[in-house]
């Protein structure tokens, strides 16, 4: 075959790929967020990019999503920066088979027909060494492209009209456009599955977290039951041990630390069988005559 004509036709399907591609991803891109709307869109899902700004989105492109004025215009966002809103705040489903996978036919989805024109891209960016097809191939390839195109919005007389159209001087430039749309979205998901795998560990700590709490709820509700246990025969059956009119010094000691907002601790102690049961009850009874109940409860 004429090497001339070859050529000719891998320009045709990098010029397919990167023009009317970079419409498909727009005209998606517009099915869930209107140009009409984008600018309070983008608002709307400002948190959600700035998670990713500093690690995925550069400085140039976060400019053309938040301009220093007037609004953003999505003819100026390159194939990377759409790839980035498609996944990021569109809401796409993972396709039938997967992001790794040619779709099956059945697949119609949005996201399914993203996936083709990627995987075709892949398929171009791997003829780049030698930058030839033949007829065959050119013809194959430009009907399976301009399949998925189709159904993202782009009409099918622009794409007959882009074959038969002759080639410009700039058709080395969509080589050049090629390799860089395809090295930004392998840098892109590689960083985007580096924030996945973060968020994934911090799910992970979340869901330790939620363990310990649940353990320790159980263990509140423990305490919770034990609370809930009469001590009141137990109480009458110590202060009937009290003698009356002694250990007035305790009861004093005690009521000047219920009242000391700088001291949150007393200890009482004692050798066993002196009587700490013995002042700890008689003191709720005391307090409950009172009727200090802060104090009486503190006691019981």
């Amino acid at each position: 075959m004429d090497p001339v004509e070859a050529k000719a036709n891998f320009f045709r399907v990098c010029q397919l790929l990167i023009d009317k591609g970079g419409d498909a991803l727009r005209a998606a891109l517009h099915v869930k967020h209107l140009p009409s709307t984008l600018a309070a869109d983008l608002n709307s899902h400002k948190k959600t990019l700035q998670r990713i700004r500093h690690t995925v989105i550069k400085p140039p492109q976060w400019q053309l999503l938040f301009p220093a004025s007037g609004v953003p215009n999505s003819n100026d966002f390159d194939i990377t920066l759409l790839t980035i809103l498609l996944r990021n705040i569109c809401g796409l489903p993972s396709p039938a088979a997967g992001w790794n996978a040619m779709p099956p036919a059945s697949d119609t989805s949005i996201s399914a027909n993203i996936l083709r024109i990627k995987l075709y891209r892949n398929d171009v960016y791997g003829h780049i060494s030698s930058a030839q097809y033949d007829n065959v191939k050119f013809e194959t390839l430009w009907q399976d492209i301009s399949k998925p195109l189709v159904k993202l919005g782009i009409p099918q007389q622009d794409i007959d009209e882009l074959k038969e159209a002759p080639l410009s001087s700039e058709e080395e430039s969509y080589i050049d456009k090629l390799k860089e749309w395809k090295e930004e979205e392998d840098d892109l998901l590689e960083k985007l599955k580096d924030v996945e795998t973060k968020v994934d560990n911090v799910e992970e700590k979340i869901a330790k977290l939620q363990k310990t709490v649940e353990t320790e709820t159980l263990n509140l509700s423990n305490v919770n039951q034990l609370a809930k246990f009469d001590f009141t025969g137990k109480i009458d059956g110590l202060c009937k041990k009290f003698q009356d009119g002694t250990r007035d010094w305790f009861f004093e000691k005690l009521s000047s630390w219920f009242s000391d907002e700088e001291s949150r601790v007393m200890i009482l102690t004692a050798g066993p069988g002196v009587g700490k049961s013995v002042l700890s009850a008689k003191a709720c009874e005391l307090y409950k005559q009172r009727g200090e109940l802060a104090s009486y409860h503190f006691c019981d």
